[in-house]
């Protein structure tokens, strides 16, 4: 099995899926030593009462999901084992959505579209970066963001909504129109009490 080691999540509760390059959505169940090939076949175990983590064993995928998913987390191997080289070579070739209670955890990924609660943490991003809509208190830490767009767009933040941006390097990302733009925001879509938190960020 690609997953060598699971004492860090063996105290996560809920529903866990593993998918792998190897894997296969015919015969696999989705356990470590029988994984899934893709990530939407994971997906199909999404329960919004339970939580679901899916592990993404190193390998590139073709992903796209519209559908705000709550309580889930999408993980690489650097969940599972703290191996850093694990972010640069688990890559989603498309997009994500995720709702209250979500993660990207050790990830590159093109585009996150990012609502509620979610936290983003140890990923890199490449391509449309982080959209951030409806937001009640996002966190956004140890990441690297760049691409031909915004890195970070903000469109609308709840009223006394949070977002943090911490330890974050954004790098090469161009705005909508003409220049640059590490993170940009729609002024007459902020609500009262909002805040926009920067830690170390370059």
């Amino acid at each position: 099995s690609e997953y060598s080691d699971t004492k860090v999540i063996s105290m996560f509760s809920g529903i866990k899926k593993y998918v792998s390059a190897f894997g296969s959505d015919l015969t696999g169940d989705g356990s470590a030593d029988k994984p899934f090939k893709t990530i939407a076949k994971a997906d199909n175990y999404y329960n919004e009462n339970t939580n679901l983590l899916i592990v993404i064993a190193e390998g590139t995928y073709s992903y796209e999901n519209n559908q705000e998913m709550e309580r889930v987390a999408y993980a690489s191997n650097f969940l599972i084992t703290g191996d850093t080289s694990s972010i640069s070579k688990t890559i989603i070739n498309g997009y994500t959505t995720i709702g209250t209670e979500s993660s990207i955890i050790g990830l590159t990924i093109e585009y996150i579209i990012a609502r509620e609660n979610a936290k983003i943490l140890n990923s890199k991003l490449i391509g449309r970066n982080i959209n951030l809509t409806n937001i009640d208190d996002i966190i956004i830490s140890e990441c690297i963001i760049e691409g031909d767009a915004p890195g970070i767009k903000i469109e609308y933040i709840k009223t006394n909504g949070k977002i943090s941006v911490i330890n974050t390097i954004i790098s090469n990302t161009k705005g909508d129109y003409e220049g640059a733009a590490g993170i940009t925001t729609n002024d007459y879509n902020q609500t009262s009490g909002s805040k926009l938190i920067l830690e170390n960020v370059t």
